[in-house]
């Protein structure tokens, strides 16, 4: 599927915004473990600071469109409203939607909690060029929840969509 086939979403102005956005969030984080090789306290804090601030706006676009859905109707259960004789594969559609990226979002939480106590370690020096383990770690599971959204993304935002 090309991209001139599938549009941005509402939050973005162009798929471009939309690419160079994900691409500057994952080349800040990436850049935290080079900071974090390199010993330099204050640049490795504020790359964690950057990476939980975007994790934190992404979270929040996520709750706006759960909430834009809830108004909808389209959360499943007795609240679910849709017309048309596809209601149930819509609600199954949606059923799968809220657990599979609820289960995103709790992880990225995590991950943010995580990230908030590698800052505060970060600002009182733990962490240096001999020692920083616990920055690599972090990586590892943000990397792993990043992953998890690049099969979630196509499968909920791409496929179908003409």
């Amino acid at each position: 599927m090309s991209d001139s086939t599938v549009a941005p979403r509402e939050h973005f102005a162009s798929l471009e915004q939309q690419r160079e956005t994900a691409q500057i969030g994952m080349w800040l984080f990436l850049m935290t473990e080079v900071s974090a090789k390199l010993g330099q306290r204050r640049p490795l804090a504020g790359f964690l600071a950057t990476t939980f601030l975007l994790g934190t706006v992404f979270l929040a676009l996520k709750g706006m469109e759960y909430a834009h859905h809830i108004q909808d109707h389209l959360f499943p259960g007795r609240g679910f409203s849709f017309p048309g004789p596809q209601a149930r594969a819509v609600e199954l559609f949606y059923y799968l939607y809220f657990t599979m990226t609820g289960l995103h979002a709790l992880h990225m939480i995590i991950g943010l909690c995580v990230v908030s106590v590698m800052i505060v370690l970060t600002w009182r020096g733990r962490f240096s060029a001999a020692y920083y383990n616990p920055i690599e770690v972090t990586g590892l599971y943000w990397h792993f929840v990043d992953v998890v959204w690049i099969f979630l993304f196509p499968m909920f935002y791409l496929v179908g969509k003409h």
